[in-house]
This record gives C-alpha cells, sequence and structure tokens, in this order.
C-alpha cells in the first residue's frame, strides 16, 4: 500500500500527477495545514483521512472529504489506521487543538489497537524537543509501548534530518514535513528481512556458545549484522582475533 502523507508544510504542486505516478492508494494529512493549501485533494478521486494540528482552524476536513480519525478507526486496505490531532498544550487558546499530559492520556486510555497510528504530535522522547510547545505527549509513547501498533505517523517538531528517530520497540517511526510517498509493502519486506536476519543470529549465537573457545570460528564484520555494543558475541570475536 502506498501512501501520500502530508503535514506541517504545504505539499508541492501537481499532486494529482504525483499520485497518479506514484500509485497512491491513500491520503493522509497529519495538521498545521490550511485549506488552500490542500485545495488540489478535492480533483482527487482516493480515501483521504487525517488528524487536526495545534495551529488548524479544525473546519477544513468535510470541505476536502477529509474523514477526521481523531480517536477514531478507519480500515482500508486490509489495516486499521486510527490518530489523535493536536500537540502539548503550551499556551491558554480555548480553539487550539492542545492538551495537557493527564488529559491526553485520559482520552487515550481506552482506545483500540491499529495498524497505522496518524498523529500530529511525536510520542515523548520521540523526535520531540525541550521546548514546551514541541514536547512529545507521553500518552502516545504509552500507547505505542503497550499496543505496539506496525506504523506511527507524525509532524509538529524538527528533527535534524539523518537524526530522526525511526523505530520506538516494534514500531515504525515515520516523521513527515511537507508532502512523502510512503511504501508500507516496501517497509513491510524490509523489516521481515530484518527479523530473519536477527532470528538466523541467534541460532547461530546458540550454536557457537555450545562449542568450546579454541573451535569457533570467528564472525567476520558482525557489526553490519547490528550486534549491540557490548554485545557478549562480539567480546569474544575480539578475544580469538
Amino acid at each position: 500500500m502506498k501512501i501520500l502523507a502530508i503535514a506541517d508544510r504545504p505539499p508541492r504542486k501537481g499532486l494529482k500527477d504525483l499520485v497518479e505516478k506514484e500509485g497512491v492508494d491513500l491520503i493522509v494529512t497529519l495538521g498545521d495545514l490550511e485549506y488552500l493549501q490542500l485545495i488540489e485533494l478535492n480533483s482527487i478521486n482516493l480515501p483521504k483521512i487525517g488528524v487536526y494540528g495545534n495551529h488548524c482552524s479544525g473546519n477544513y476536513f468535510s470541505d476536502l472529504n477529509i474523514k477526521d480519525v481523531h480517536l477514531q478507526t478507519f480500515k482500508f486496505g486490509g489495516l486499521i489506521f486510527g490518530g489523535f490531532e493536536g500537540s502539548h498544550k503550551y499556551k491558554e487558546d480555548e480553539y487550539a487543538k492542545m492538551y495537557t499530559q493527564d488529559q491526553a492520556k485520559k482520552l487515550l486510555k481506552d482506545f483500540p489497537y491499529v495498524d497505522v497510528f496518524l498523529s500530529h504530535s511525536p510520542p515523548k522522547g520521540v523526535n520531540d524537543e525541550d521546548d514546551v510547545a514541541h514536547i512529545g505527549l507521553e500518552a502516545l509513547r504509552t500507547y505505542v509501548e503497550e499496543n505496539k501498533p506496525k506504523y506511527f505517523l507524525h509532524g509538529h517538531t524538527y528533527p535534524k534530518k539523518g537524526e530522526e528517530v525511526t523505530r520506538l520497540g516494534d514500531t515504525e517511526i515515520i516523521y513527515v514535513q511537507g508532502d512523502k510517498i510512503i511504501n508500507l509493502s516496501e517497509i513491510d519486506k524490509e523489516n521481515e528481512d530484518r527479523k530473519k536476519i536477527r532470528n538466523y543470529l541467534h541460532q547461530v549465537i546458540k550454536e557457537r556458545s555450545e562449542i568450546p573457545n579454541d573451535q569457533r570460528i570467528p564472525i567476520s564484520n558482525p557489526e553490519k549484522y547490528n550486534l549491540p555494543l557490548g554485545h557478549p558475541e562480539l567480546n569474544k570475536d575480539k578475544k580469538i582475533n
């Protein structure tokens, strides 16, 4: 499944041509956008879902035929989507979609499992910042750690390019700014390949642990298998070499 995700910045022009060229199946918006920035979506006949950001007017979804999935679920293509709008409350504004940490916890307490979680804000400690306006929500982190959705898409913050957090436990974290084509099928394949490598390495390590040290053949370049620093298997190889 291919998704066109949009957040925080106007998308490029020519979205209709882009969607057709890339074979997009679903469009998602993650907030801090305006009606006129998204008006081209009216000419695209695809399902559209999203959540509002803390700077959104909160009234353009119906005009663009976007389904609001804030604390709602949406089934499409064999996956369950759901989401949470807004950000951490950092000022008094009765119209802004912002929540205190406690408010967010209460709202998400009984939210069911989804495969793909759409959020304006990131979870706390994931691509967030120290300032009160861009700190992540604790409730989102708790949700991800306990429910383990396959994917978590968010905007709102400004992590340095190349330093984005891309995983939280078993969940793939996808940061969006502007527009981004996301191929869930490719991500699934990459994750499955990583899982196969991990399982193979665990089996190799298990078998090696049963062989006397002086009979072991060292693993060459173990770093490429992403064995953590300090892993006993790395130490064993260093001693052998």
